[in-house]
């Protein structure tokens, strides 16, 4: 999901609670925080030494023993308004930071509206080889499971 996209829902549904699920469908504590809003940008080489250039609204959630704290959506874009003046584009992905074990990044995938909240739905982020063709990494050696799934069948010795 984009920039633009996160702050048409925002617009479209004011004063609704946020909650944000996790992709394995847990709920982050109800009493969270923004405590940031950044761009993110990343120049870097890829395994094929192509140059790249990458750039990402990234906010931070952060739970704090505030438990009587709740954030809603005229909240947040309030809070986004305040970065405004960074993002000269915003058809760039949202990532969200948050804590678990540790700081730990996920995409945005899409936000669902309910009756009286939105539900938004976080994605993990997997690496992936950028110039398979270079490489010589075929179709049937990508993607690899992601964390937590196996395509491997018991005693299949794929795992």
């Amino acid at each position: 999901m984009t920039l633009t996209e996160l702050k048409t829902t925002l617009a479209e549904h004011p004063d609704r609670m946020l909650t944000f699920r996790l992709p394995n469908q847990q709920s982050v504590a109800a009493h969270f925080h923004i405590t940031e809003v950044a761009k993110r940008e990343k120049t870097f080489v890829d395994c094929g030494g192509n140059n790249r250039h990458s750039e990402t609204c990234a906010l931070q959630l952060w739970v704090a023993l505030d438990i009587d704290h709740r954030l809603s959506s005229t909240k947040l874009t309030k809070i986004l308004q305040y970065a405004d003046e960074f993002f000269t584009d915003t058809d760039i992905p949202v990532e969200i930071d948050h804590q678990i074990s540790s700081l730990t990044m996920f995409t945005l995938d899409h936000i669902k509206a309910d009756a009286d909240k939105l539900v938004f739905q976080l994605a993990a982020i997997n690496a992936a080889c950028l110039d398979p063709d270079k490489c010589g990494i075929t179709p049937d050696l990508m993607p690899l499971p992601q964390i937590g799934k196996s395509s491997c069948a018991p005693g299949s010795g794929c795992c």
